[in-house]
Parts: C-alpha cells; sequence; structure tokens
C-alpha cells in the first residue's frame, strides 16, 4: 500500500471517529423517575404526649391529623387519651377517644403488633403485619374496652408497637367514607424532671387514609 493509501484510510478512519464521538455526545441521558408519594399514606414522626393533670392537658392526640389535643377543646377531635391506671404514675396506657368523661372524642379500636419492637423495625413496616389486607374491622382491632392492652412506664426499655381502627370517624363521613387505619409505637416515655415534673410518651405514628393495609409512602 503506498502512502497515498495510507492517508487516505488514515484520514477516513478519524472522521468516522469523530461521527462516532459526536453520536455518543449528544445521546439524551433520561433521568430516573421521580417517586410518586402516596397521599393516602402519612407518616407523623414525633408526638409527645402529656400526662392528665387537668383539662388544659396536652394528653389527648387527633391520629387523623397528628395534633396533640387539649382535653377541653370544643369540638372533640381526640382519638385517643393517654392515661394513668391507677394513680401512681407507674403504669400508663392509651384508651379510646370516646372513654373521655367530659367533651368525648371519636371511638378508636386497638390490635398488637408487638410488645417489643425497634425504632428502626418500625420505620420499616410497610403493613399491619399481623392484620388482614385490608384489615378486618371486626377481627384486626378487638381490644375492649377499647384500651391500649398493656402498661408501659418511664422504667420500661421495651418499645410497644400498636395498631389501630379510627371507627368513631367513619359513620360521619369525615375521610369521604374511607375507612381509617394505622399503627404507632410508643417510643420512649420519660420523666422532665422539671416542676412540675411531668410524664411525657413520644409516639410515632403511621396512617393510612384509603382502607388498605398499606404504609409505603412512595407508590
Amino acid at each position: 500500500m503506498n502512502k497515498k493509501s495510507l492517508f487516505y484510510l488514515f484520514s477516513a478512519f478519524i472522521i468516522a471517529y469523530m461521527v462516532f464521538t459526536a453520536g455518543s455526545c449528544n445521546e439524551t441521558v433520561v433521568p430516573p423517575p421521580t417517586p410518586v408519594r402516596d397521599t393516602n399514606v402519612v407518616v407523623f414522626d414525633t408526638i409527645i404526649v402529656s400526662e392528665y393533670f387537668d383539662d388544659n392537658s396536652f394528653s389527648a392526640v387527633d391520629l387523623y391529623e397528628g395534633k396533640l389535643i387539649k382535653e377541653n377543646i370544643i369540638p372533640q377531635t381526640k382519638d385517643i387519651q393517654l392515661r394513668d391506671s391507677n394513680g401512681t404514675r407507674n403504669n400508663f396506657f392509651f384508651r379510646s377517644g370516646d372513654l373521655a368523661k367530659r367533651n368525648p372524642g371519636f371511638l378508636t379500636k386497638f390490635g398488637v403488633v408487638s410488645l417489643n419492637m425497634k425504632r428502626k423495625q418500625f420505620d420499616t413496616l410497610t403493613k399491619i403485619p399481623n392484620a388482614s389486607s385490608p384489615p378486618d374491622t371486626l377481627y384486626d382491632f378487638t381490644y375492649d374496652p377499647t384500651i391500649t392492652p398493656y402498661y408501659f412506664n418511664p422504667y420500661d426499655t421495651t418499645k410497644q408497637c400498636i395498631s389501630f381502627y379510627l371507627k368513631g370517624r367513619f359513620p360521619y363521613g369525615l375521610n369521604g367514607y374511607r375507612r381509617i387505619f394505622g399503627m404507632f409505637l410508643v417510643d420512649s416515655v420519660y420523666r422532665t424532671g422539671v416542676l412540675p415534673d411531668t410524664i411525657k410518651v413520644r409516639i410515632k405514628v403511621k396512617i393510612n387514609k384509603d382502607g388498605k393495609n398499606n404504609f409505603k409512602q412512595y407508590l
């Protein structure tokens, strides 16, 4: 092969390489799809409930909105109340909001998921593990008289995970006649240590507003 042929061959190679690399540079990079949030699944990371002293205590919780409720607020939207079982400040429990002696709230039914669950375990839960899909309102939430079945106290290191059904909200169509299910973790129980020395209970809540046993935040 003479020098002229080599020159043409080399030139053709250079042109082909330039065309190839130019095409590669112009390729469209498709970004990954943006995760879509399920608006029916809501997580309330930290709700700190105070023990009951009087009607000004923030000892009730609106689980639908994930907010504390004073005992004397009207209209009442409380779903659960924190109560001392015998006045010794050692055994606390949550009871249904409709059991309030004054300004009763909504009926809430409970079930037990675990008596000792770590926060990381709760964070990964995508369904009530011992409930049907969708949850069975009769058999999956069976504790009467609608109180959490086991006490907790400031000296207890276990973390209870409780499932719930906001039964009292359903007849009023407050959620478009869709049932509301959820879980909460009793994350910690502690004393403030400052007068008045108050018991506080920190809970983390997950709810599904679409009547499903699903707690995945993204579709």
